[in-house]
């Protein structure tokens, strides 16, 4: 069972997965936004947004518990190729992320079973990330059936 040291570790990776997300990173890259993708550009900044208010939630948990809050020092370097390209160019790249973040989650959930505040937490985490993946997952699914309609219609 995983104790209130224990868990410290374990927290400190789900804090920074919500920091160091994809959708964290282009809140700094500032991708081009087509008019039409506004609202996929404001629902990639309420995931930002969302995420690091989990990662606040996180790392006053951690501090609770007068534990070192371990923060990664930087995005990872393959988010670089995605500076300055179209958000819509980049919806595949977001719903990756956020199935990697899920998975992730998941297993911290495992990890904490012992732990019932903090497996409260994660639990809370992966809803929202799952929400989050949903919330994308509907932009790319109308995405294709406008692509399928120019298609028929040519």
């Amino acid at each position: 069972m995983t104790g209130n040291t224990n868990a410290i570790p374990i927290l400190n990776h789900l804090l920074n997965l919500e920091r160091l997300s994809l959708a964290n990173y282009l809140q700094y890259a500032q991708p081009w936004v087509h008019p039409a993708d506004q609202p996929l550009h404001e629902a990639v900044e309420r995931i930002a947004r969302e995420e690091l208010e989990c990662g606040r939630r996180i790392a006053a948990l951690i501090t609770r518990r007068k534990g070192p809050v371990a923060l990664g020092q930087s995005f990872p370097n393959r988010y670089t190729a995605y500076s300055d390209l179209n958000l819509r160019y980049l919806l595949d790249r977001l719903v990756e992320d956020q199935e990697r973040i899920i998975q992730e989650v998941e297993t911290t959930c495992m990890e904490l079973r012992g732990d019932a505040e903090a497996a409260s937490l994660a639990a809370e985490v992966l809803r929202r990330e799952q929400g989050h993946l949903k919330m994308l997952l509907s932009f790319r699914d109308a995405a294709a059936a406008q692509g399928a309609s120019l298609a028929r219609a040519a």
